[in-house]
């Protein structure tokens, strides 16, 4: 059994390669798009914003699901193998706490967004929105289920690792909040700053995507 899991530990030490990685491209058409339609399409200031946000929306909600569905989990120095009930308890009690703070502020963030920008809503806004939170859904999900489906279970990558609940809770936020801070400045500051700020939410959003996947596959 001891060899067993030596051979396992082994195994999975792949190097992580983002130019071999599809959501890694897929990530960054997504926001080159999203660019694209607000300089080609002329979009207003609230349709970048809520393009941009329906993408945090889909990182907490496969985050979400990446809290559920953990294996091994711990809390501090603290293991809880799969079949205990400590583990089913935090998994449950954490992942539904994320939901809810998560999800509060994201609408706390849409009133602030829609009390400064809403007058620029337009018939069309709709369809550019939904045009542009399309390719960040299709980013996201390709990137969830090659991590759950192909690298931790094809590799084994969840029987050895041991997942902290806490650093999982905050991931999300790391990453969206420099996001949209970047690109409210943008925002507010004027078109002329605005292209600097969104390649600066990209190189965020890279980096994060990058960094998560470097941690599964050390």
């Amino acid at each position: 059994m001891k060899q067993k899991t030596q051979f396992l530990e082994f195994s999975t030490k792949i190097p992580y390669n983002p130019l071999m990685d599809i959501s890694f491209w897929m990530l960054l058409c997504s926001n080159l798009y999203a660019i694209f339609l607000f300089y080609q399409q002329s979009l207003t200031n609230i349709e970048i914003i809520l393009i941009f946000l329906c993408q945090s929306i889909f990182i907490g909600i496969f985050q979400y699901f990446s809290i559920k569905t953990l294996e091994n989990i711990s809390v501090s120095n603290i293991i809880y193998a799969e079949d205990t009930a400590s583990n089913k308890k935090t998994k449950i009690t954490t992942s539904s706490f994320f939901l809810i703070h998560y999800f509060g502020l994201t609408v706390g963030y849409v009133i602030f967004a829609l009390v400064f920008f809403g007058q620029e809503l337009r018939s069309e806004s709709l369809y550019f929105i939904t045009s542009g939170a399309l390719f960040f859904l299709a980013s996201h999900t390709i990137s969830y289920i090659r991590k759950r489906f192909f690298i931790q279970r094809k590799e084994g990558l969840e029987f050895k690792k041991k997942n902290n609940v806490v650093n999982l809770f905050y991931e999300p936020y790391a990453r969206v909040v420099p996001m949209h801070a970047a690109l409210l400045i943008g925002v507010f500051t004027g078109t002329s700053n605005i292209l600097i700020l969104f390649v600066f939410k990209i190189i965020i959003d890279l980096y994060a995507h990058v960094f998560r996947q470097i941690k599964l596959h050390s």
